[in-house]
């Protein structure tokens, strides 16, 4: 059965490599651009394409793009958020307005989203959200603090939705990518403005290893578009959140930080129900 989805952040990375593999498999695709160009460019692909203008900051064009993409499709049937960019510098280096930013765009945007398309799937009973994080919205990394704020965020925001949406037949996919070959380490990232010289082996070094990575990840989107679409297909059940890990790095250094949780919880296990350990 062809699918309608609607996607943000589809102007590069994961964000075109899935609107290119749903297009392939003859779905309806309507993608989400800031500029009107893009906008058009996409809309003339092919009659499966509908190119819509939205910043995902702004709630009013959000509604009418999630509201375009149902009117076009008679349905909605998955919906994937992937805008977000990258912000590099230390928690203390961190401005009010690049943390707010970094937050708004990459856990609010996929909010507002979220509340857009959930009135459709409500009343269908079935529909899809997938929401790409990162293996940030799970590990700590120096020099990332907003980054991994804003995609922990995501994480605990699907997890409680897949709980509230389950029961109404809605599922909920978290994607988990590791370092991948997109413009996320490159043009799209963001440095914070103050920098402080205490944190050169730290936040610093982070600086230098992005502007470094820039298109050499050993992730390739297209794969990550693949396990999108993959899941998708599967009909993932409503209720708990899905997670896809993709990539051997997101899998390794995920799978460290869980092995180690569970070591220190091992270690402080209440040997009393007043919490008294053992």
């Amino acid at each position: 059965m062809t699918k309608v989805w609607f996607v943000t952040g589809a102007s590069s990375g994961i964000g075109a490599a899935v609107v290119d593999a749903a297009l392939a498999g003859g779905d309806v695709v309507a993608a989400a651009f800031r500029a009107a160009d893009a906008a058009n460019a996409f809309d003339a692909r092919s009659e499966q394409a509908v190119g819509l203008v939205a910043d995902v900051r702004d709630r009013e064009q959000v509604d009418a793009a999630v509201a375009r993409a149902v009117e076009h499709g008679d349905r909605l049937d998955v919906v994937v958020n992937c805008a977000g960019y990258g912000l590099v510098g230390a928690v203390e280096e961190l401005s009010d307005d690049e943390l707010r930013d970094q937050v708004d765009v990459n856990l609010f945007g996929t909010q507002r989203v979220i509340r857009a398309a959930l009135p459709t799937f409500r009343a269908q009973r079935r529909g899809v959200v997938v929401n790409v994080s990162s293996v940030a919205g799970r590990v700590g990394y120096p020099g990332m603090g907003a980054y991994d704020a804003s995609k922990g965020g995501v994480e605990l925001l699907s997890e409680a939705l897949a709980l509230e949406v389950g029961p109404l037949g809605v599922s909920v996919v978290v994607v988990e990518p590791g370092n991948i070959r997109t413009d996320w380490a490159g043009r799209s990232m963001r440095r914070a403005e103050r920098v402080i010289d205490d944190y050169a082996t730290t936040a610093g070094a982070s600086r230098d290893f992005f502007a470094e990575l820039d298109g050499h990840q050993i992730g390739d989107a297209a794969v990550v578009a693949g396990a999108i679409l993959d899941a998708v297909d599967g009909a993932p059940a409503p209720g708990e959140v899905h997670r896809l890990v993709v990539g051997s790095d997101s899998h390794e250094w995920i799978a460290d930080h869980v092995n180690a949780e569970v070591r220190e919880l091992d270690e402080w296990v209440p040997s009393s129900d007043d919490g008294t350990q053992g």
